[in-house]
């Protein structure tokens, strides 16, 4: 389906996406609600492709980790130096650094879960 890939690319239809990503120096990501969730431990590249996806993109640029950019910017030079502009900023590496405690102290999606279960209860009084 994809051709002929070259021996330095791996295709996988499923991958631990957050233990990858651990490892990686970029994520190049549609902003979708995972990887928007995961990716914070690495400079992002957004590229959304719906509409809901365009918000999230938003927020992670907002956030100084993250550059946006449109399917039309995509070819190889404007992605490298998007790339290199994130992976060499030390203002970008500083701002991982505290969104990640942030989301640390915040609870993560455990927390979320919390909340959200317990949101029944405490309206009913």
């Amino acid at each position: 389906m994809l051709g002929e890939v070259p021996d330095s690319v791996e295709v996988r239809s499923r991958i631990p996406q957050p233990a990858v990503l651990r490892q990686a120096d970029l994520f190049v990501t549609h902003a979708g609600a995972g990887g928007g969730r995961e990716g914070p431990a690495t400079p992002v590249i957004a590229v959304p492709q719906a509409v809901g996806r365009s918000g999230r993109a938003d927020i992670l640029r907002e956030h100084g980790v993250a550059r946006r950019t449109g399917p039309a910017d995509t070819k190889a030079g404007a992605l490298r130096e998007a790339a290199l502009a994130l992976v060499g900023d030390p203002a970008v590496a500083r701002r991982l650094r505290a969104v990640q405690a942030e989301t640390a102290a915040e609870g993560g999606t455990p927390r979320a879960a919390d909340l959200v279960e317990a949101e029944p209860a405490r309206t009913r009084g």
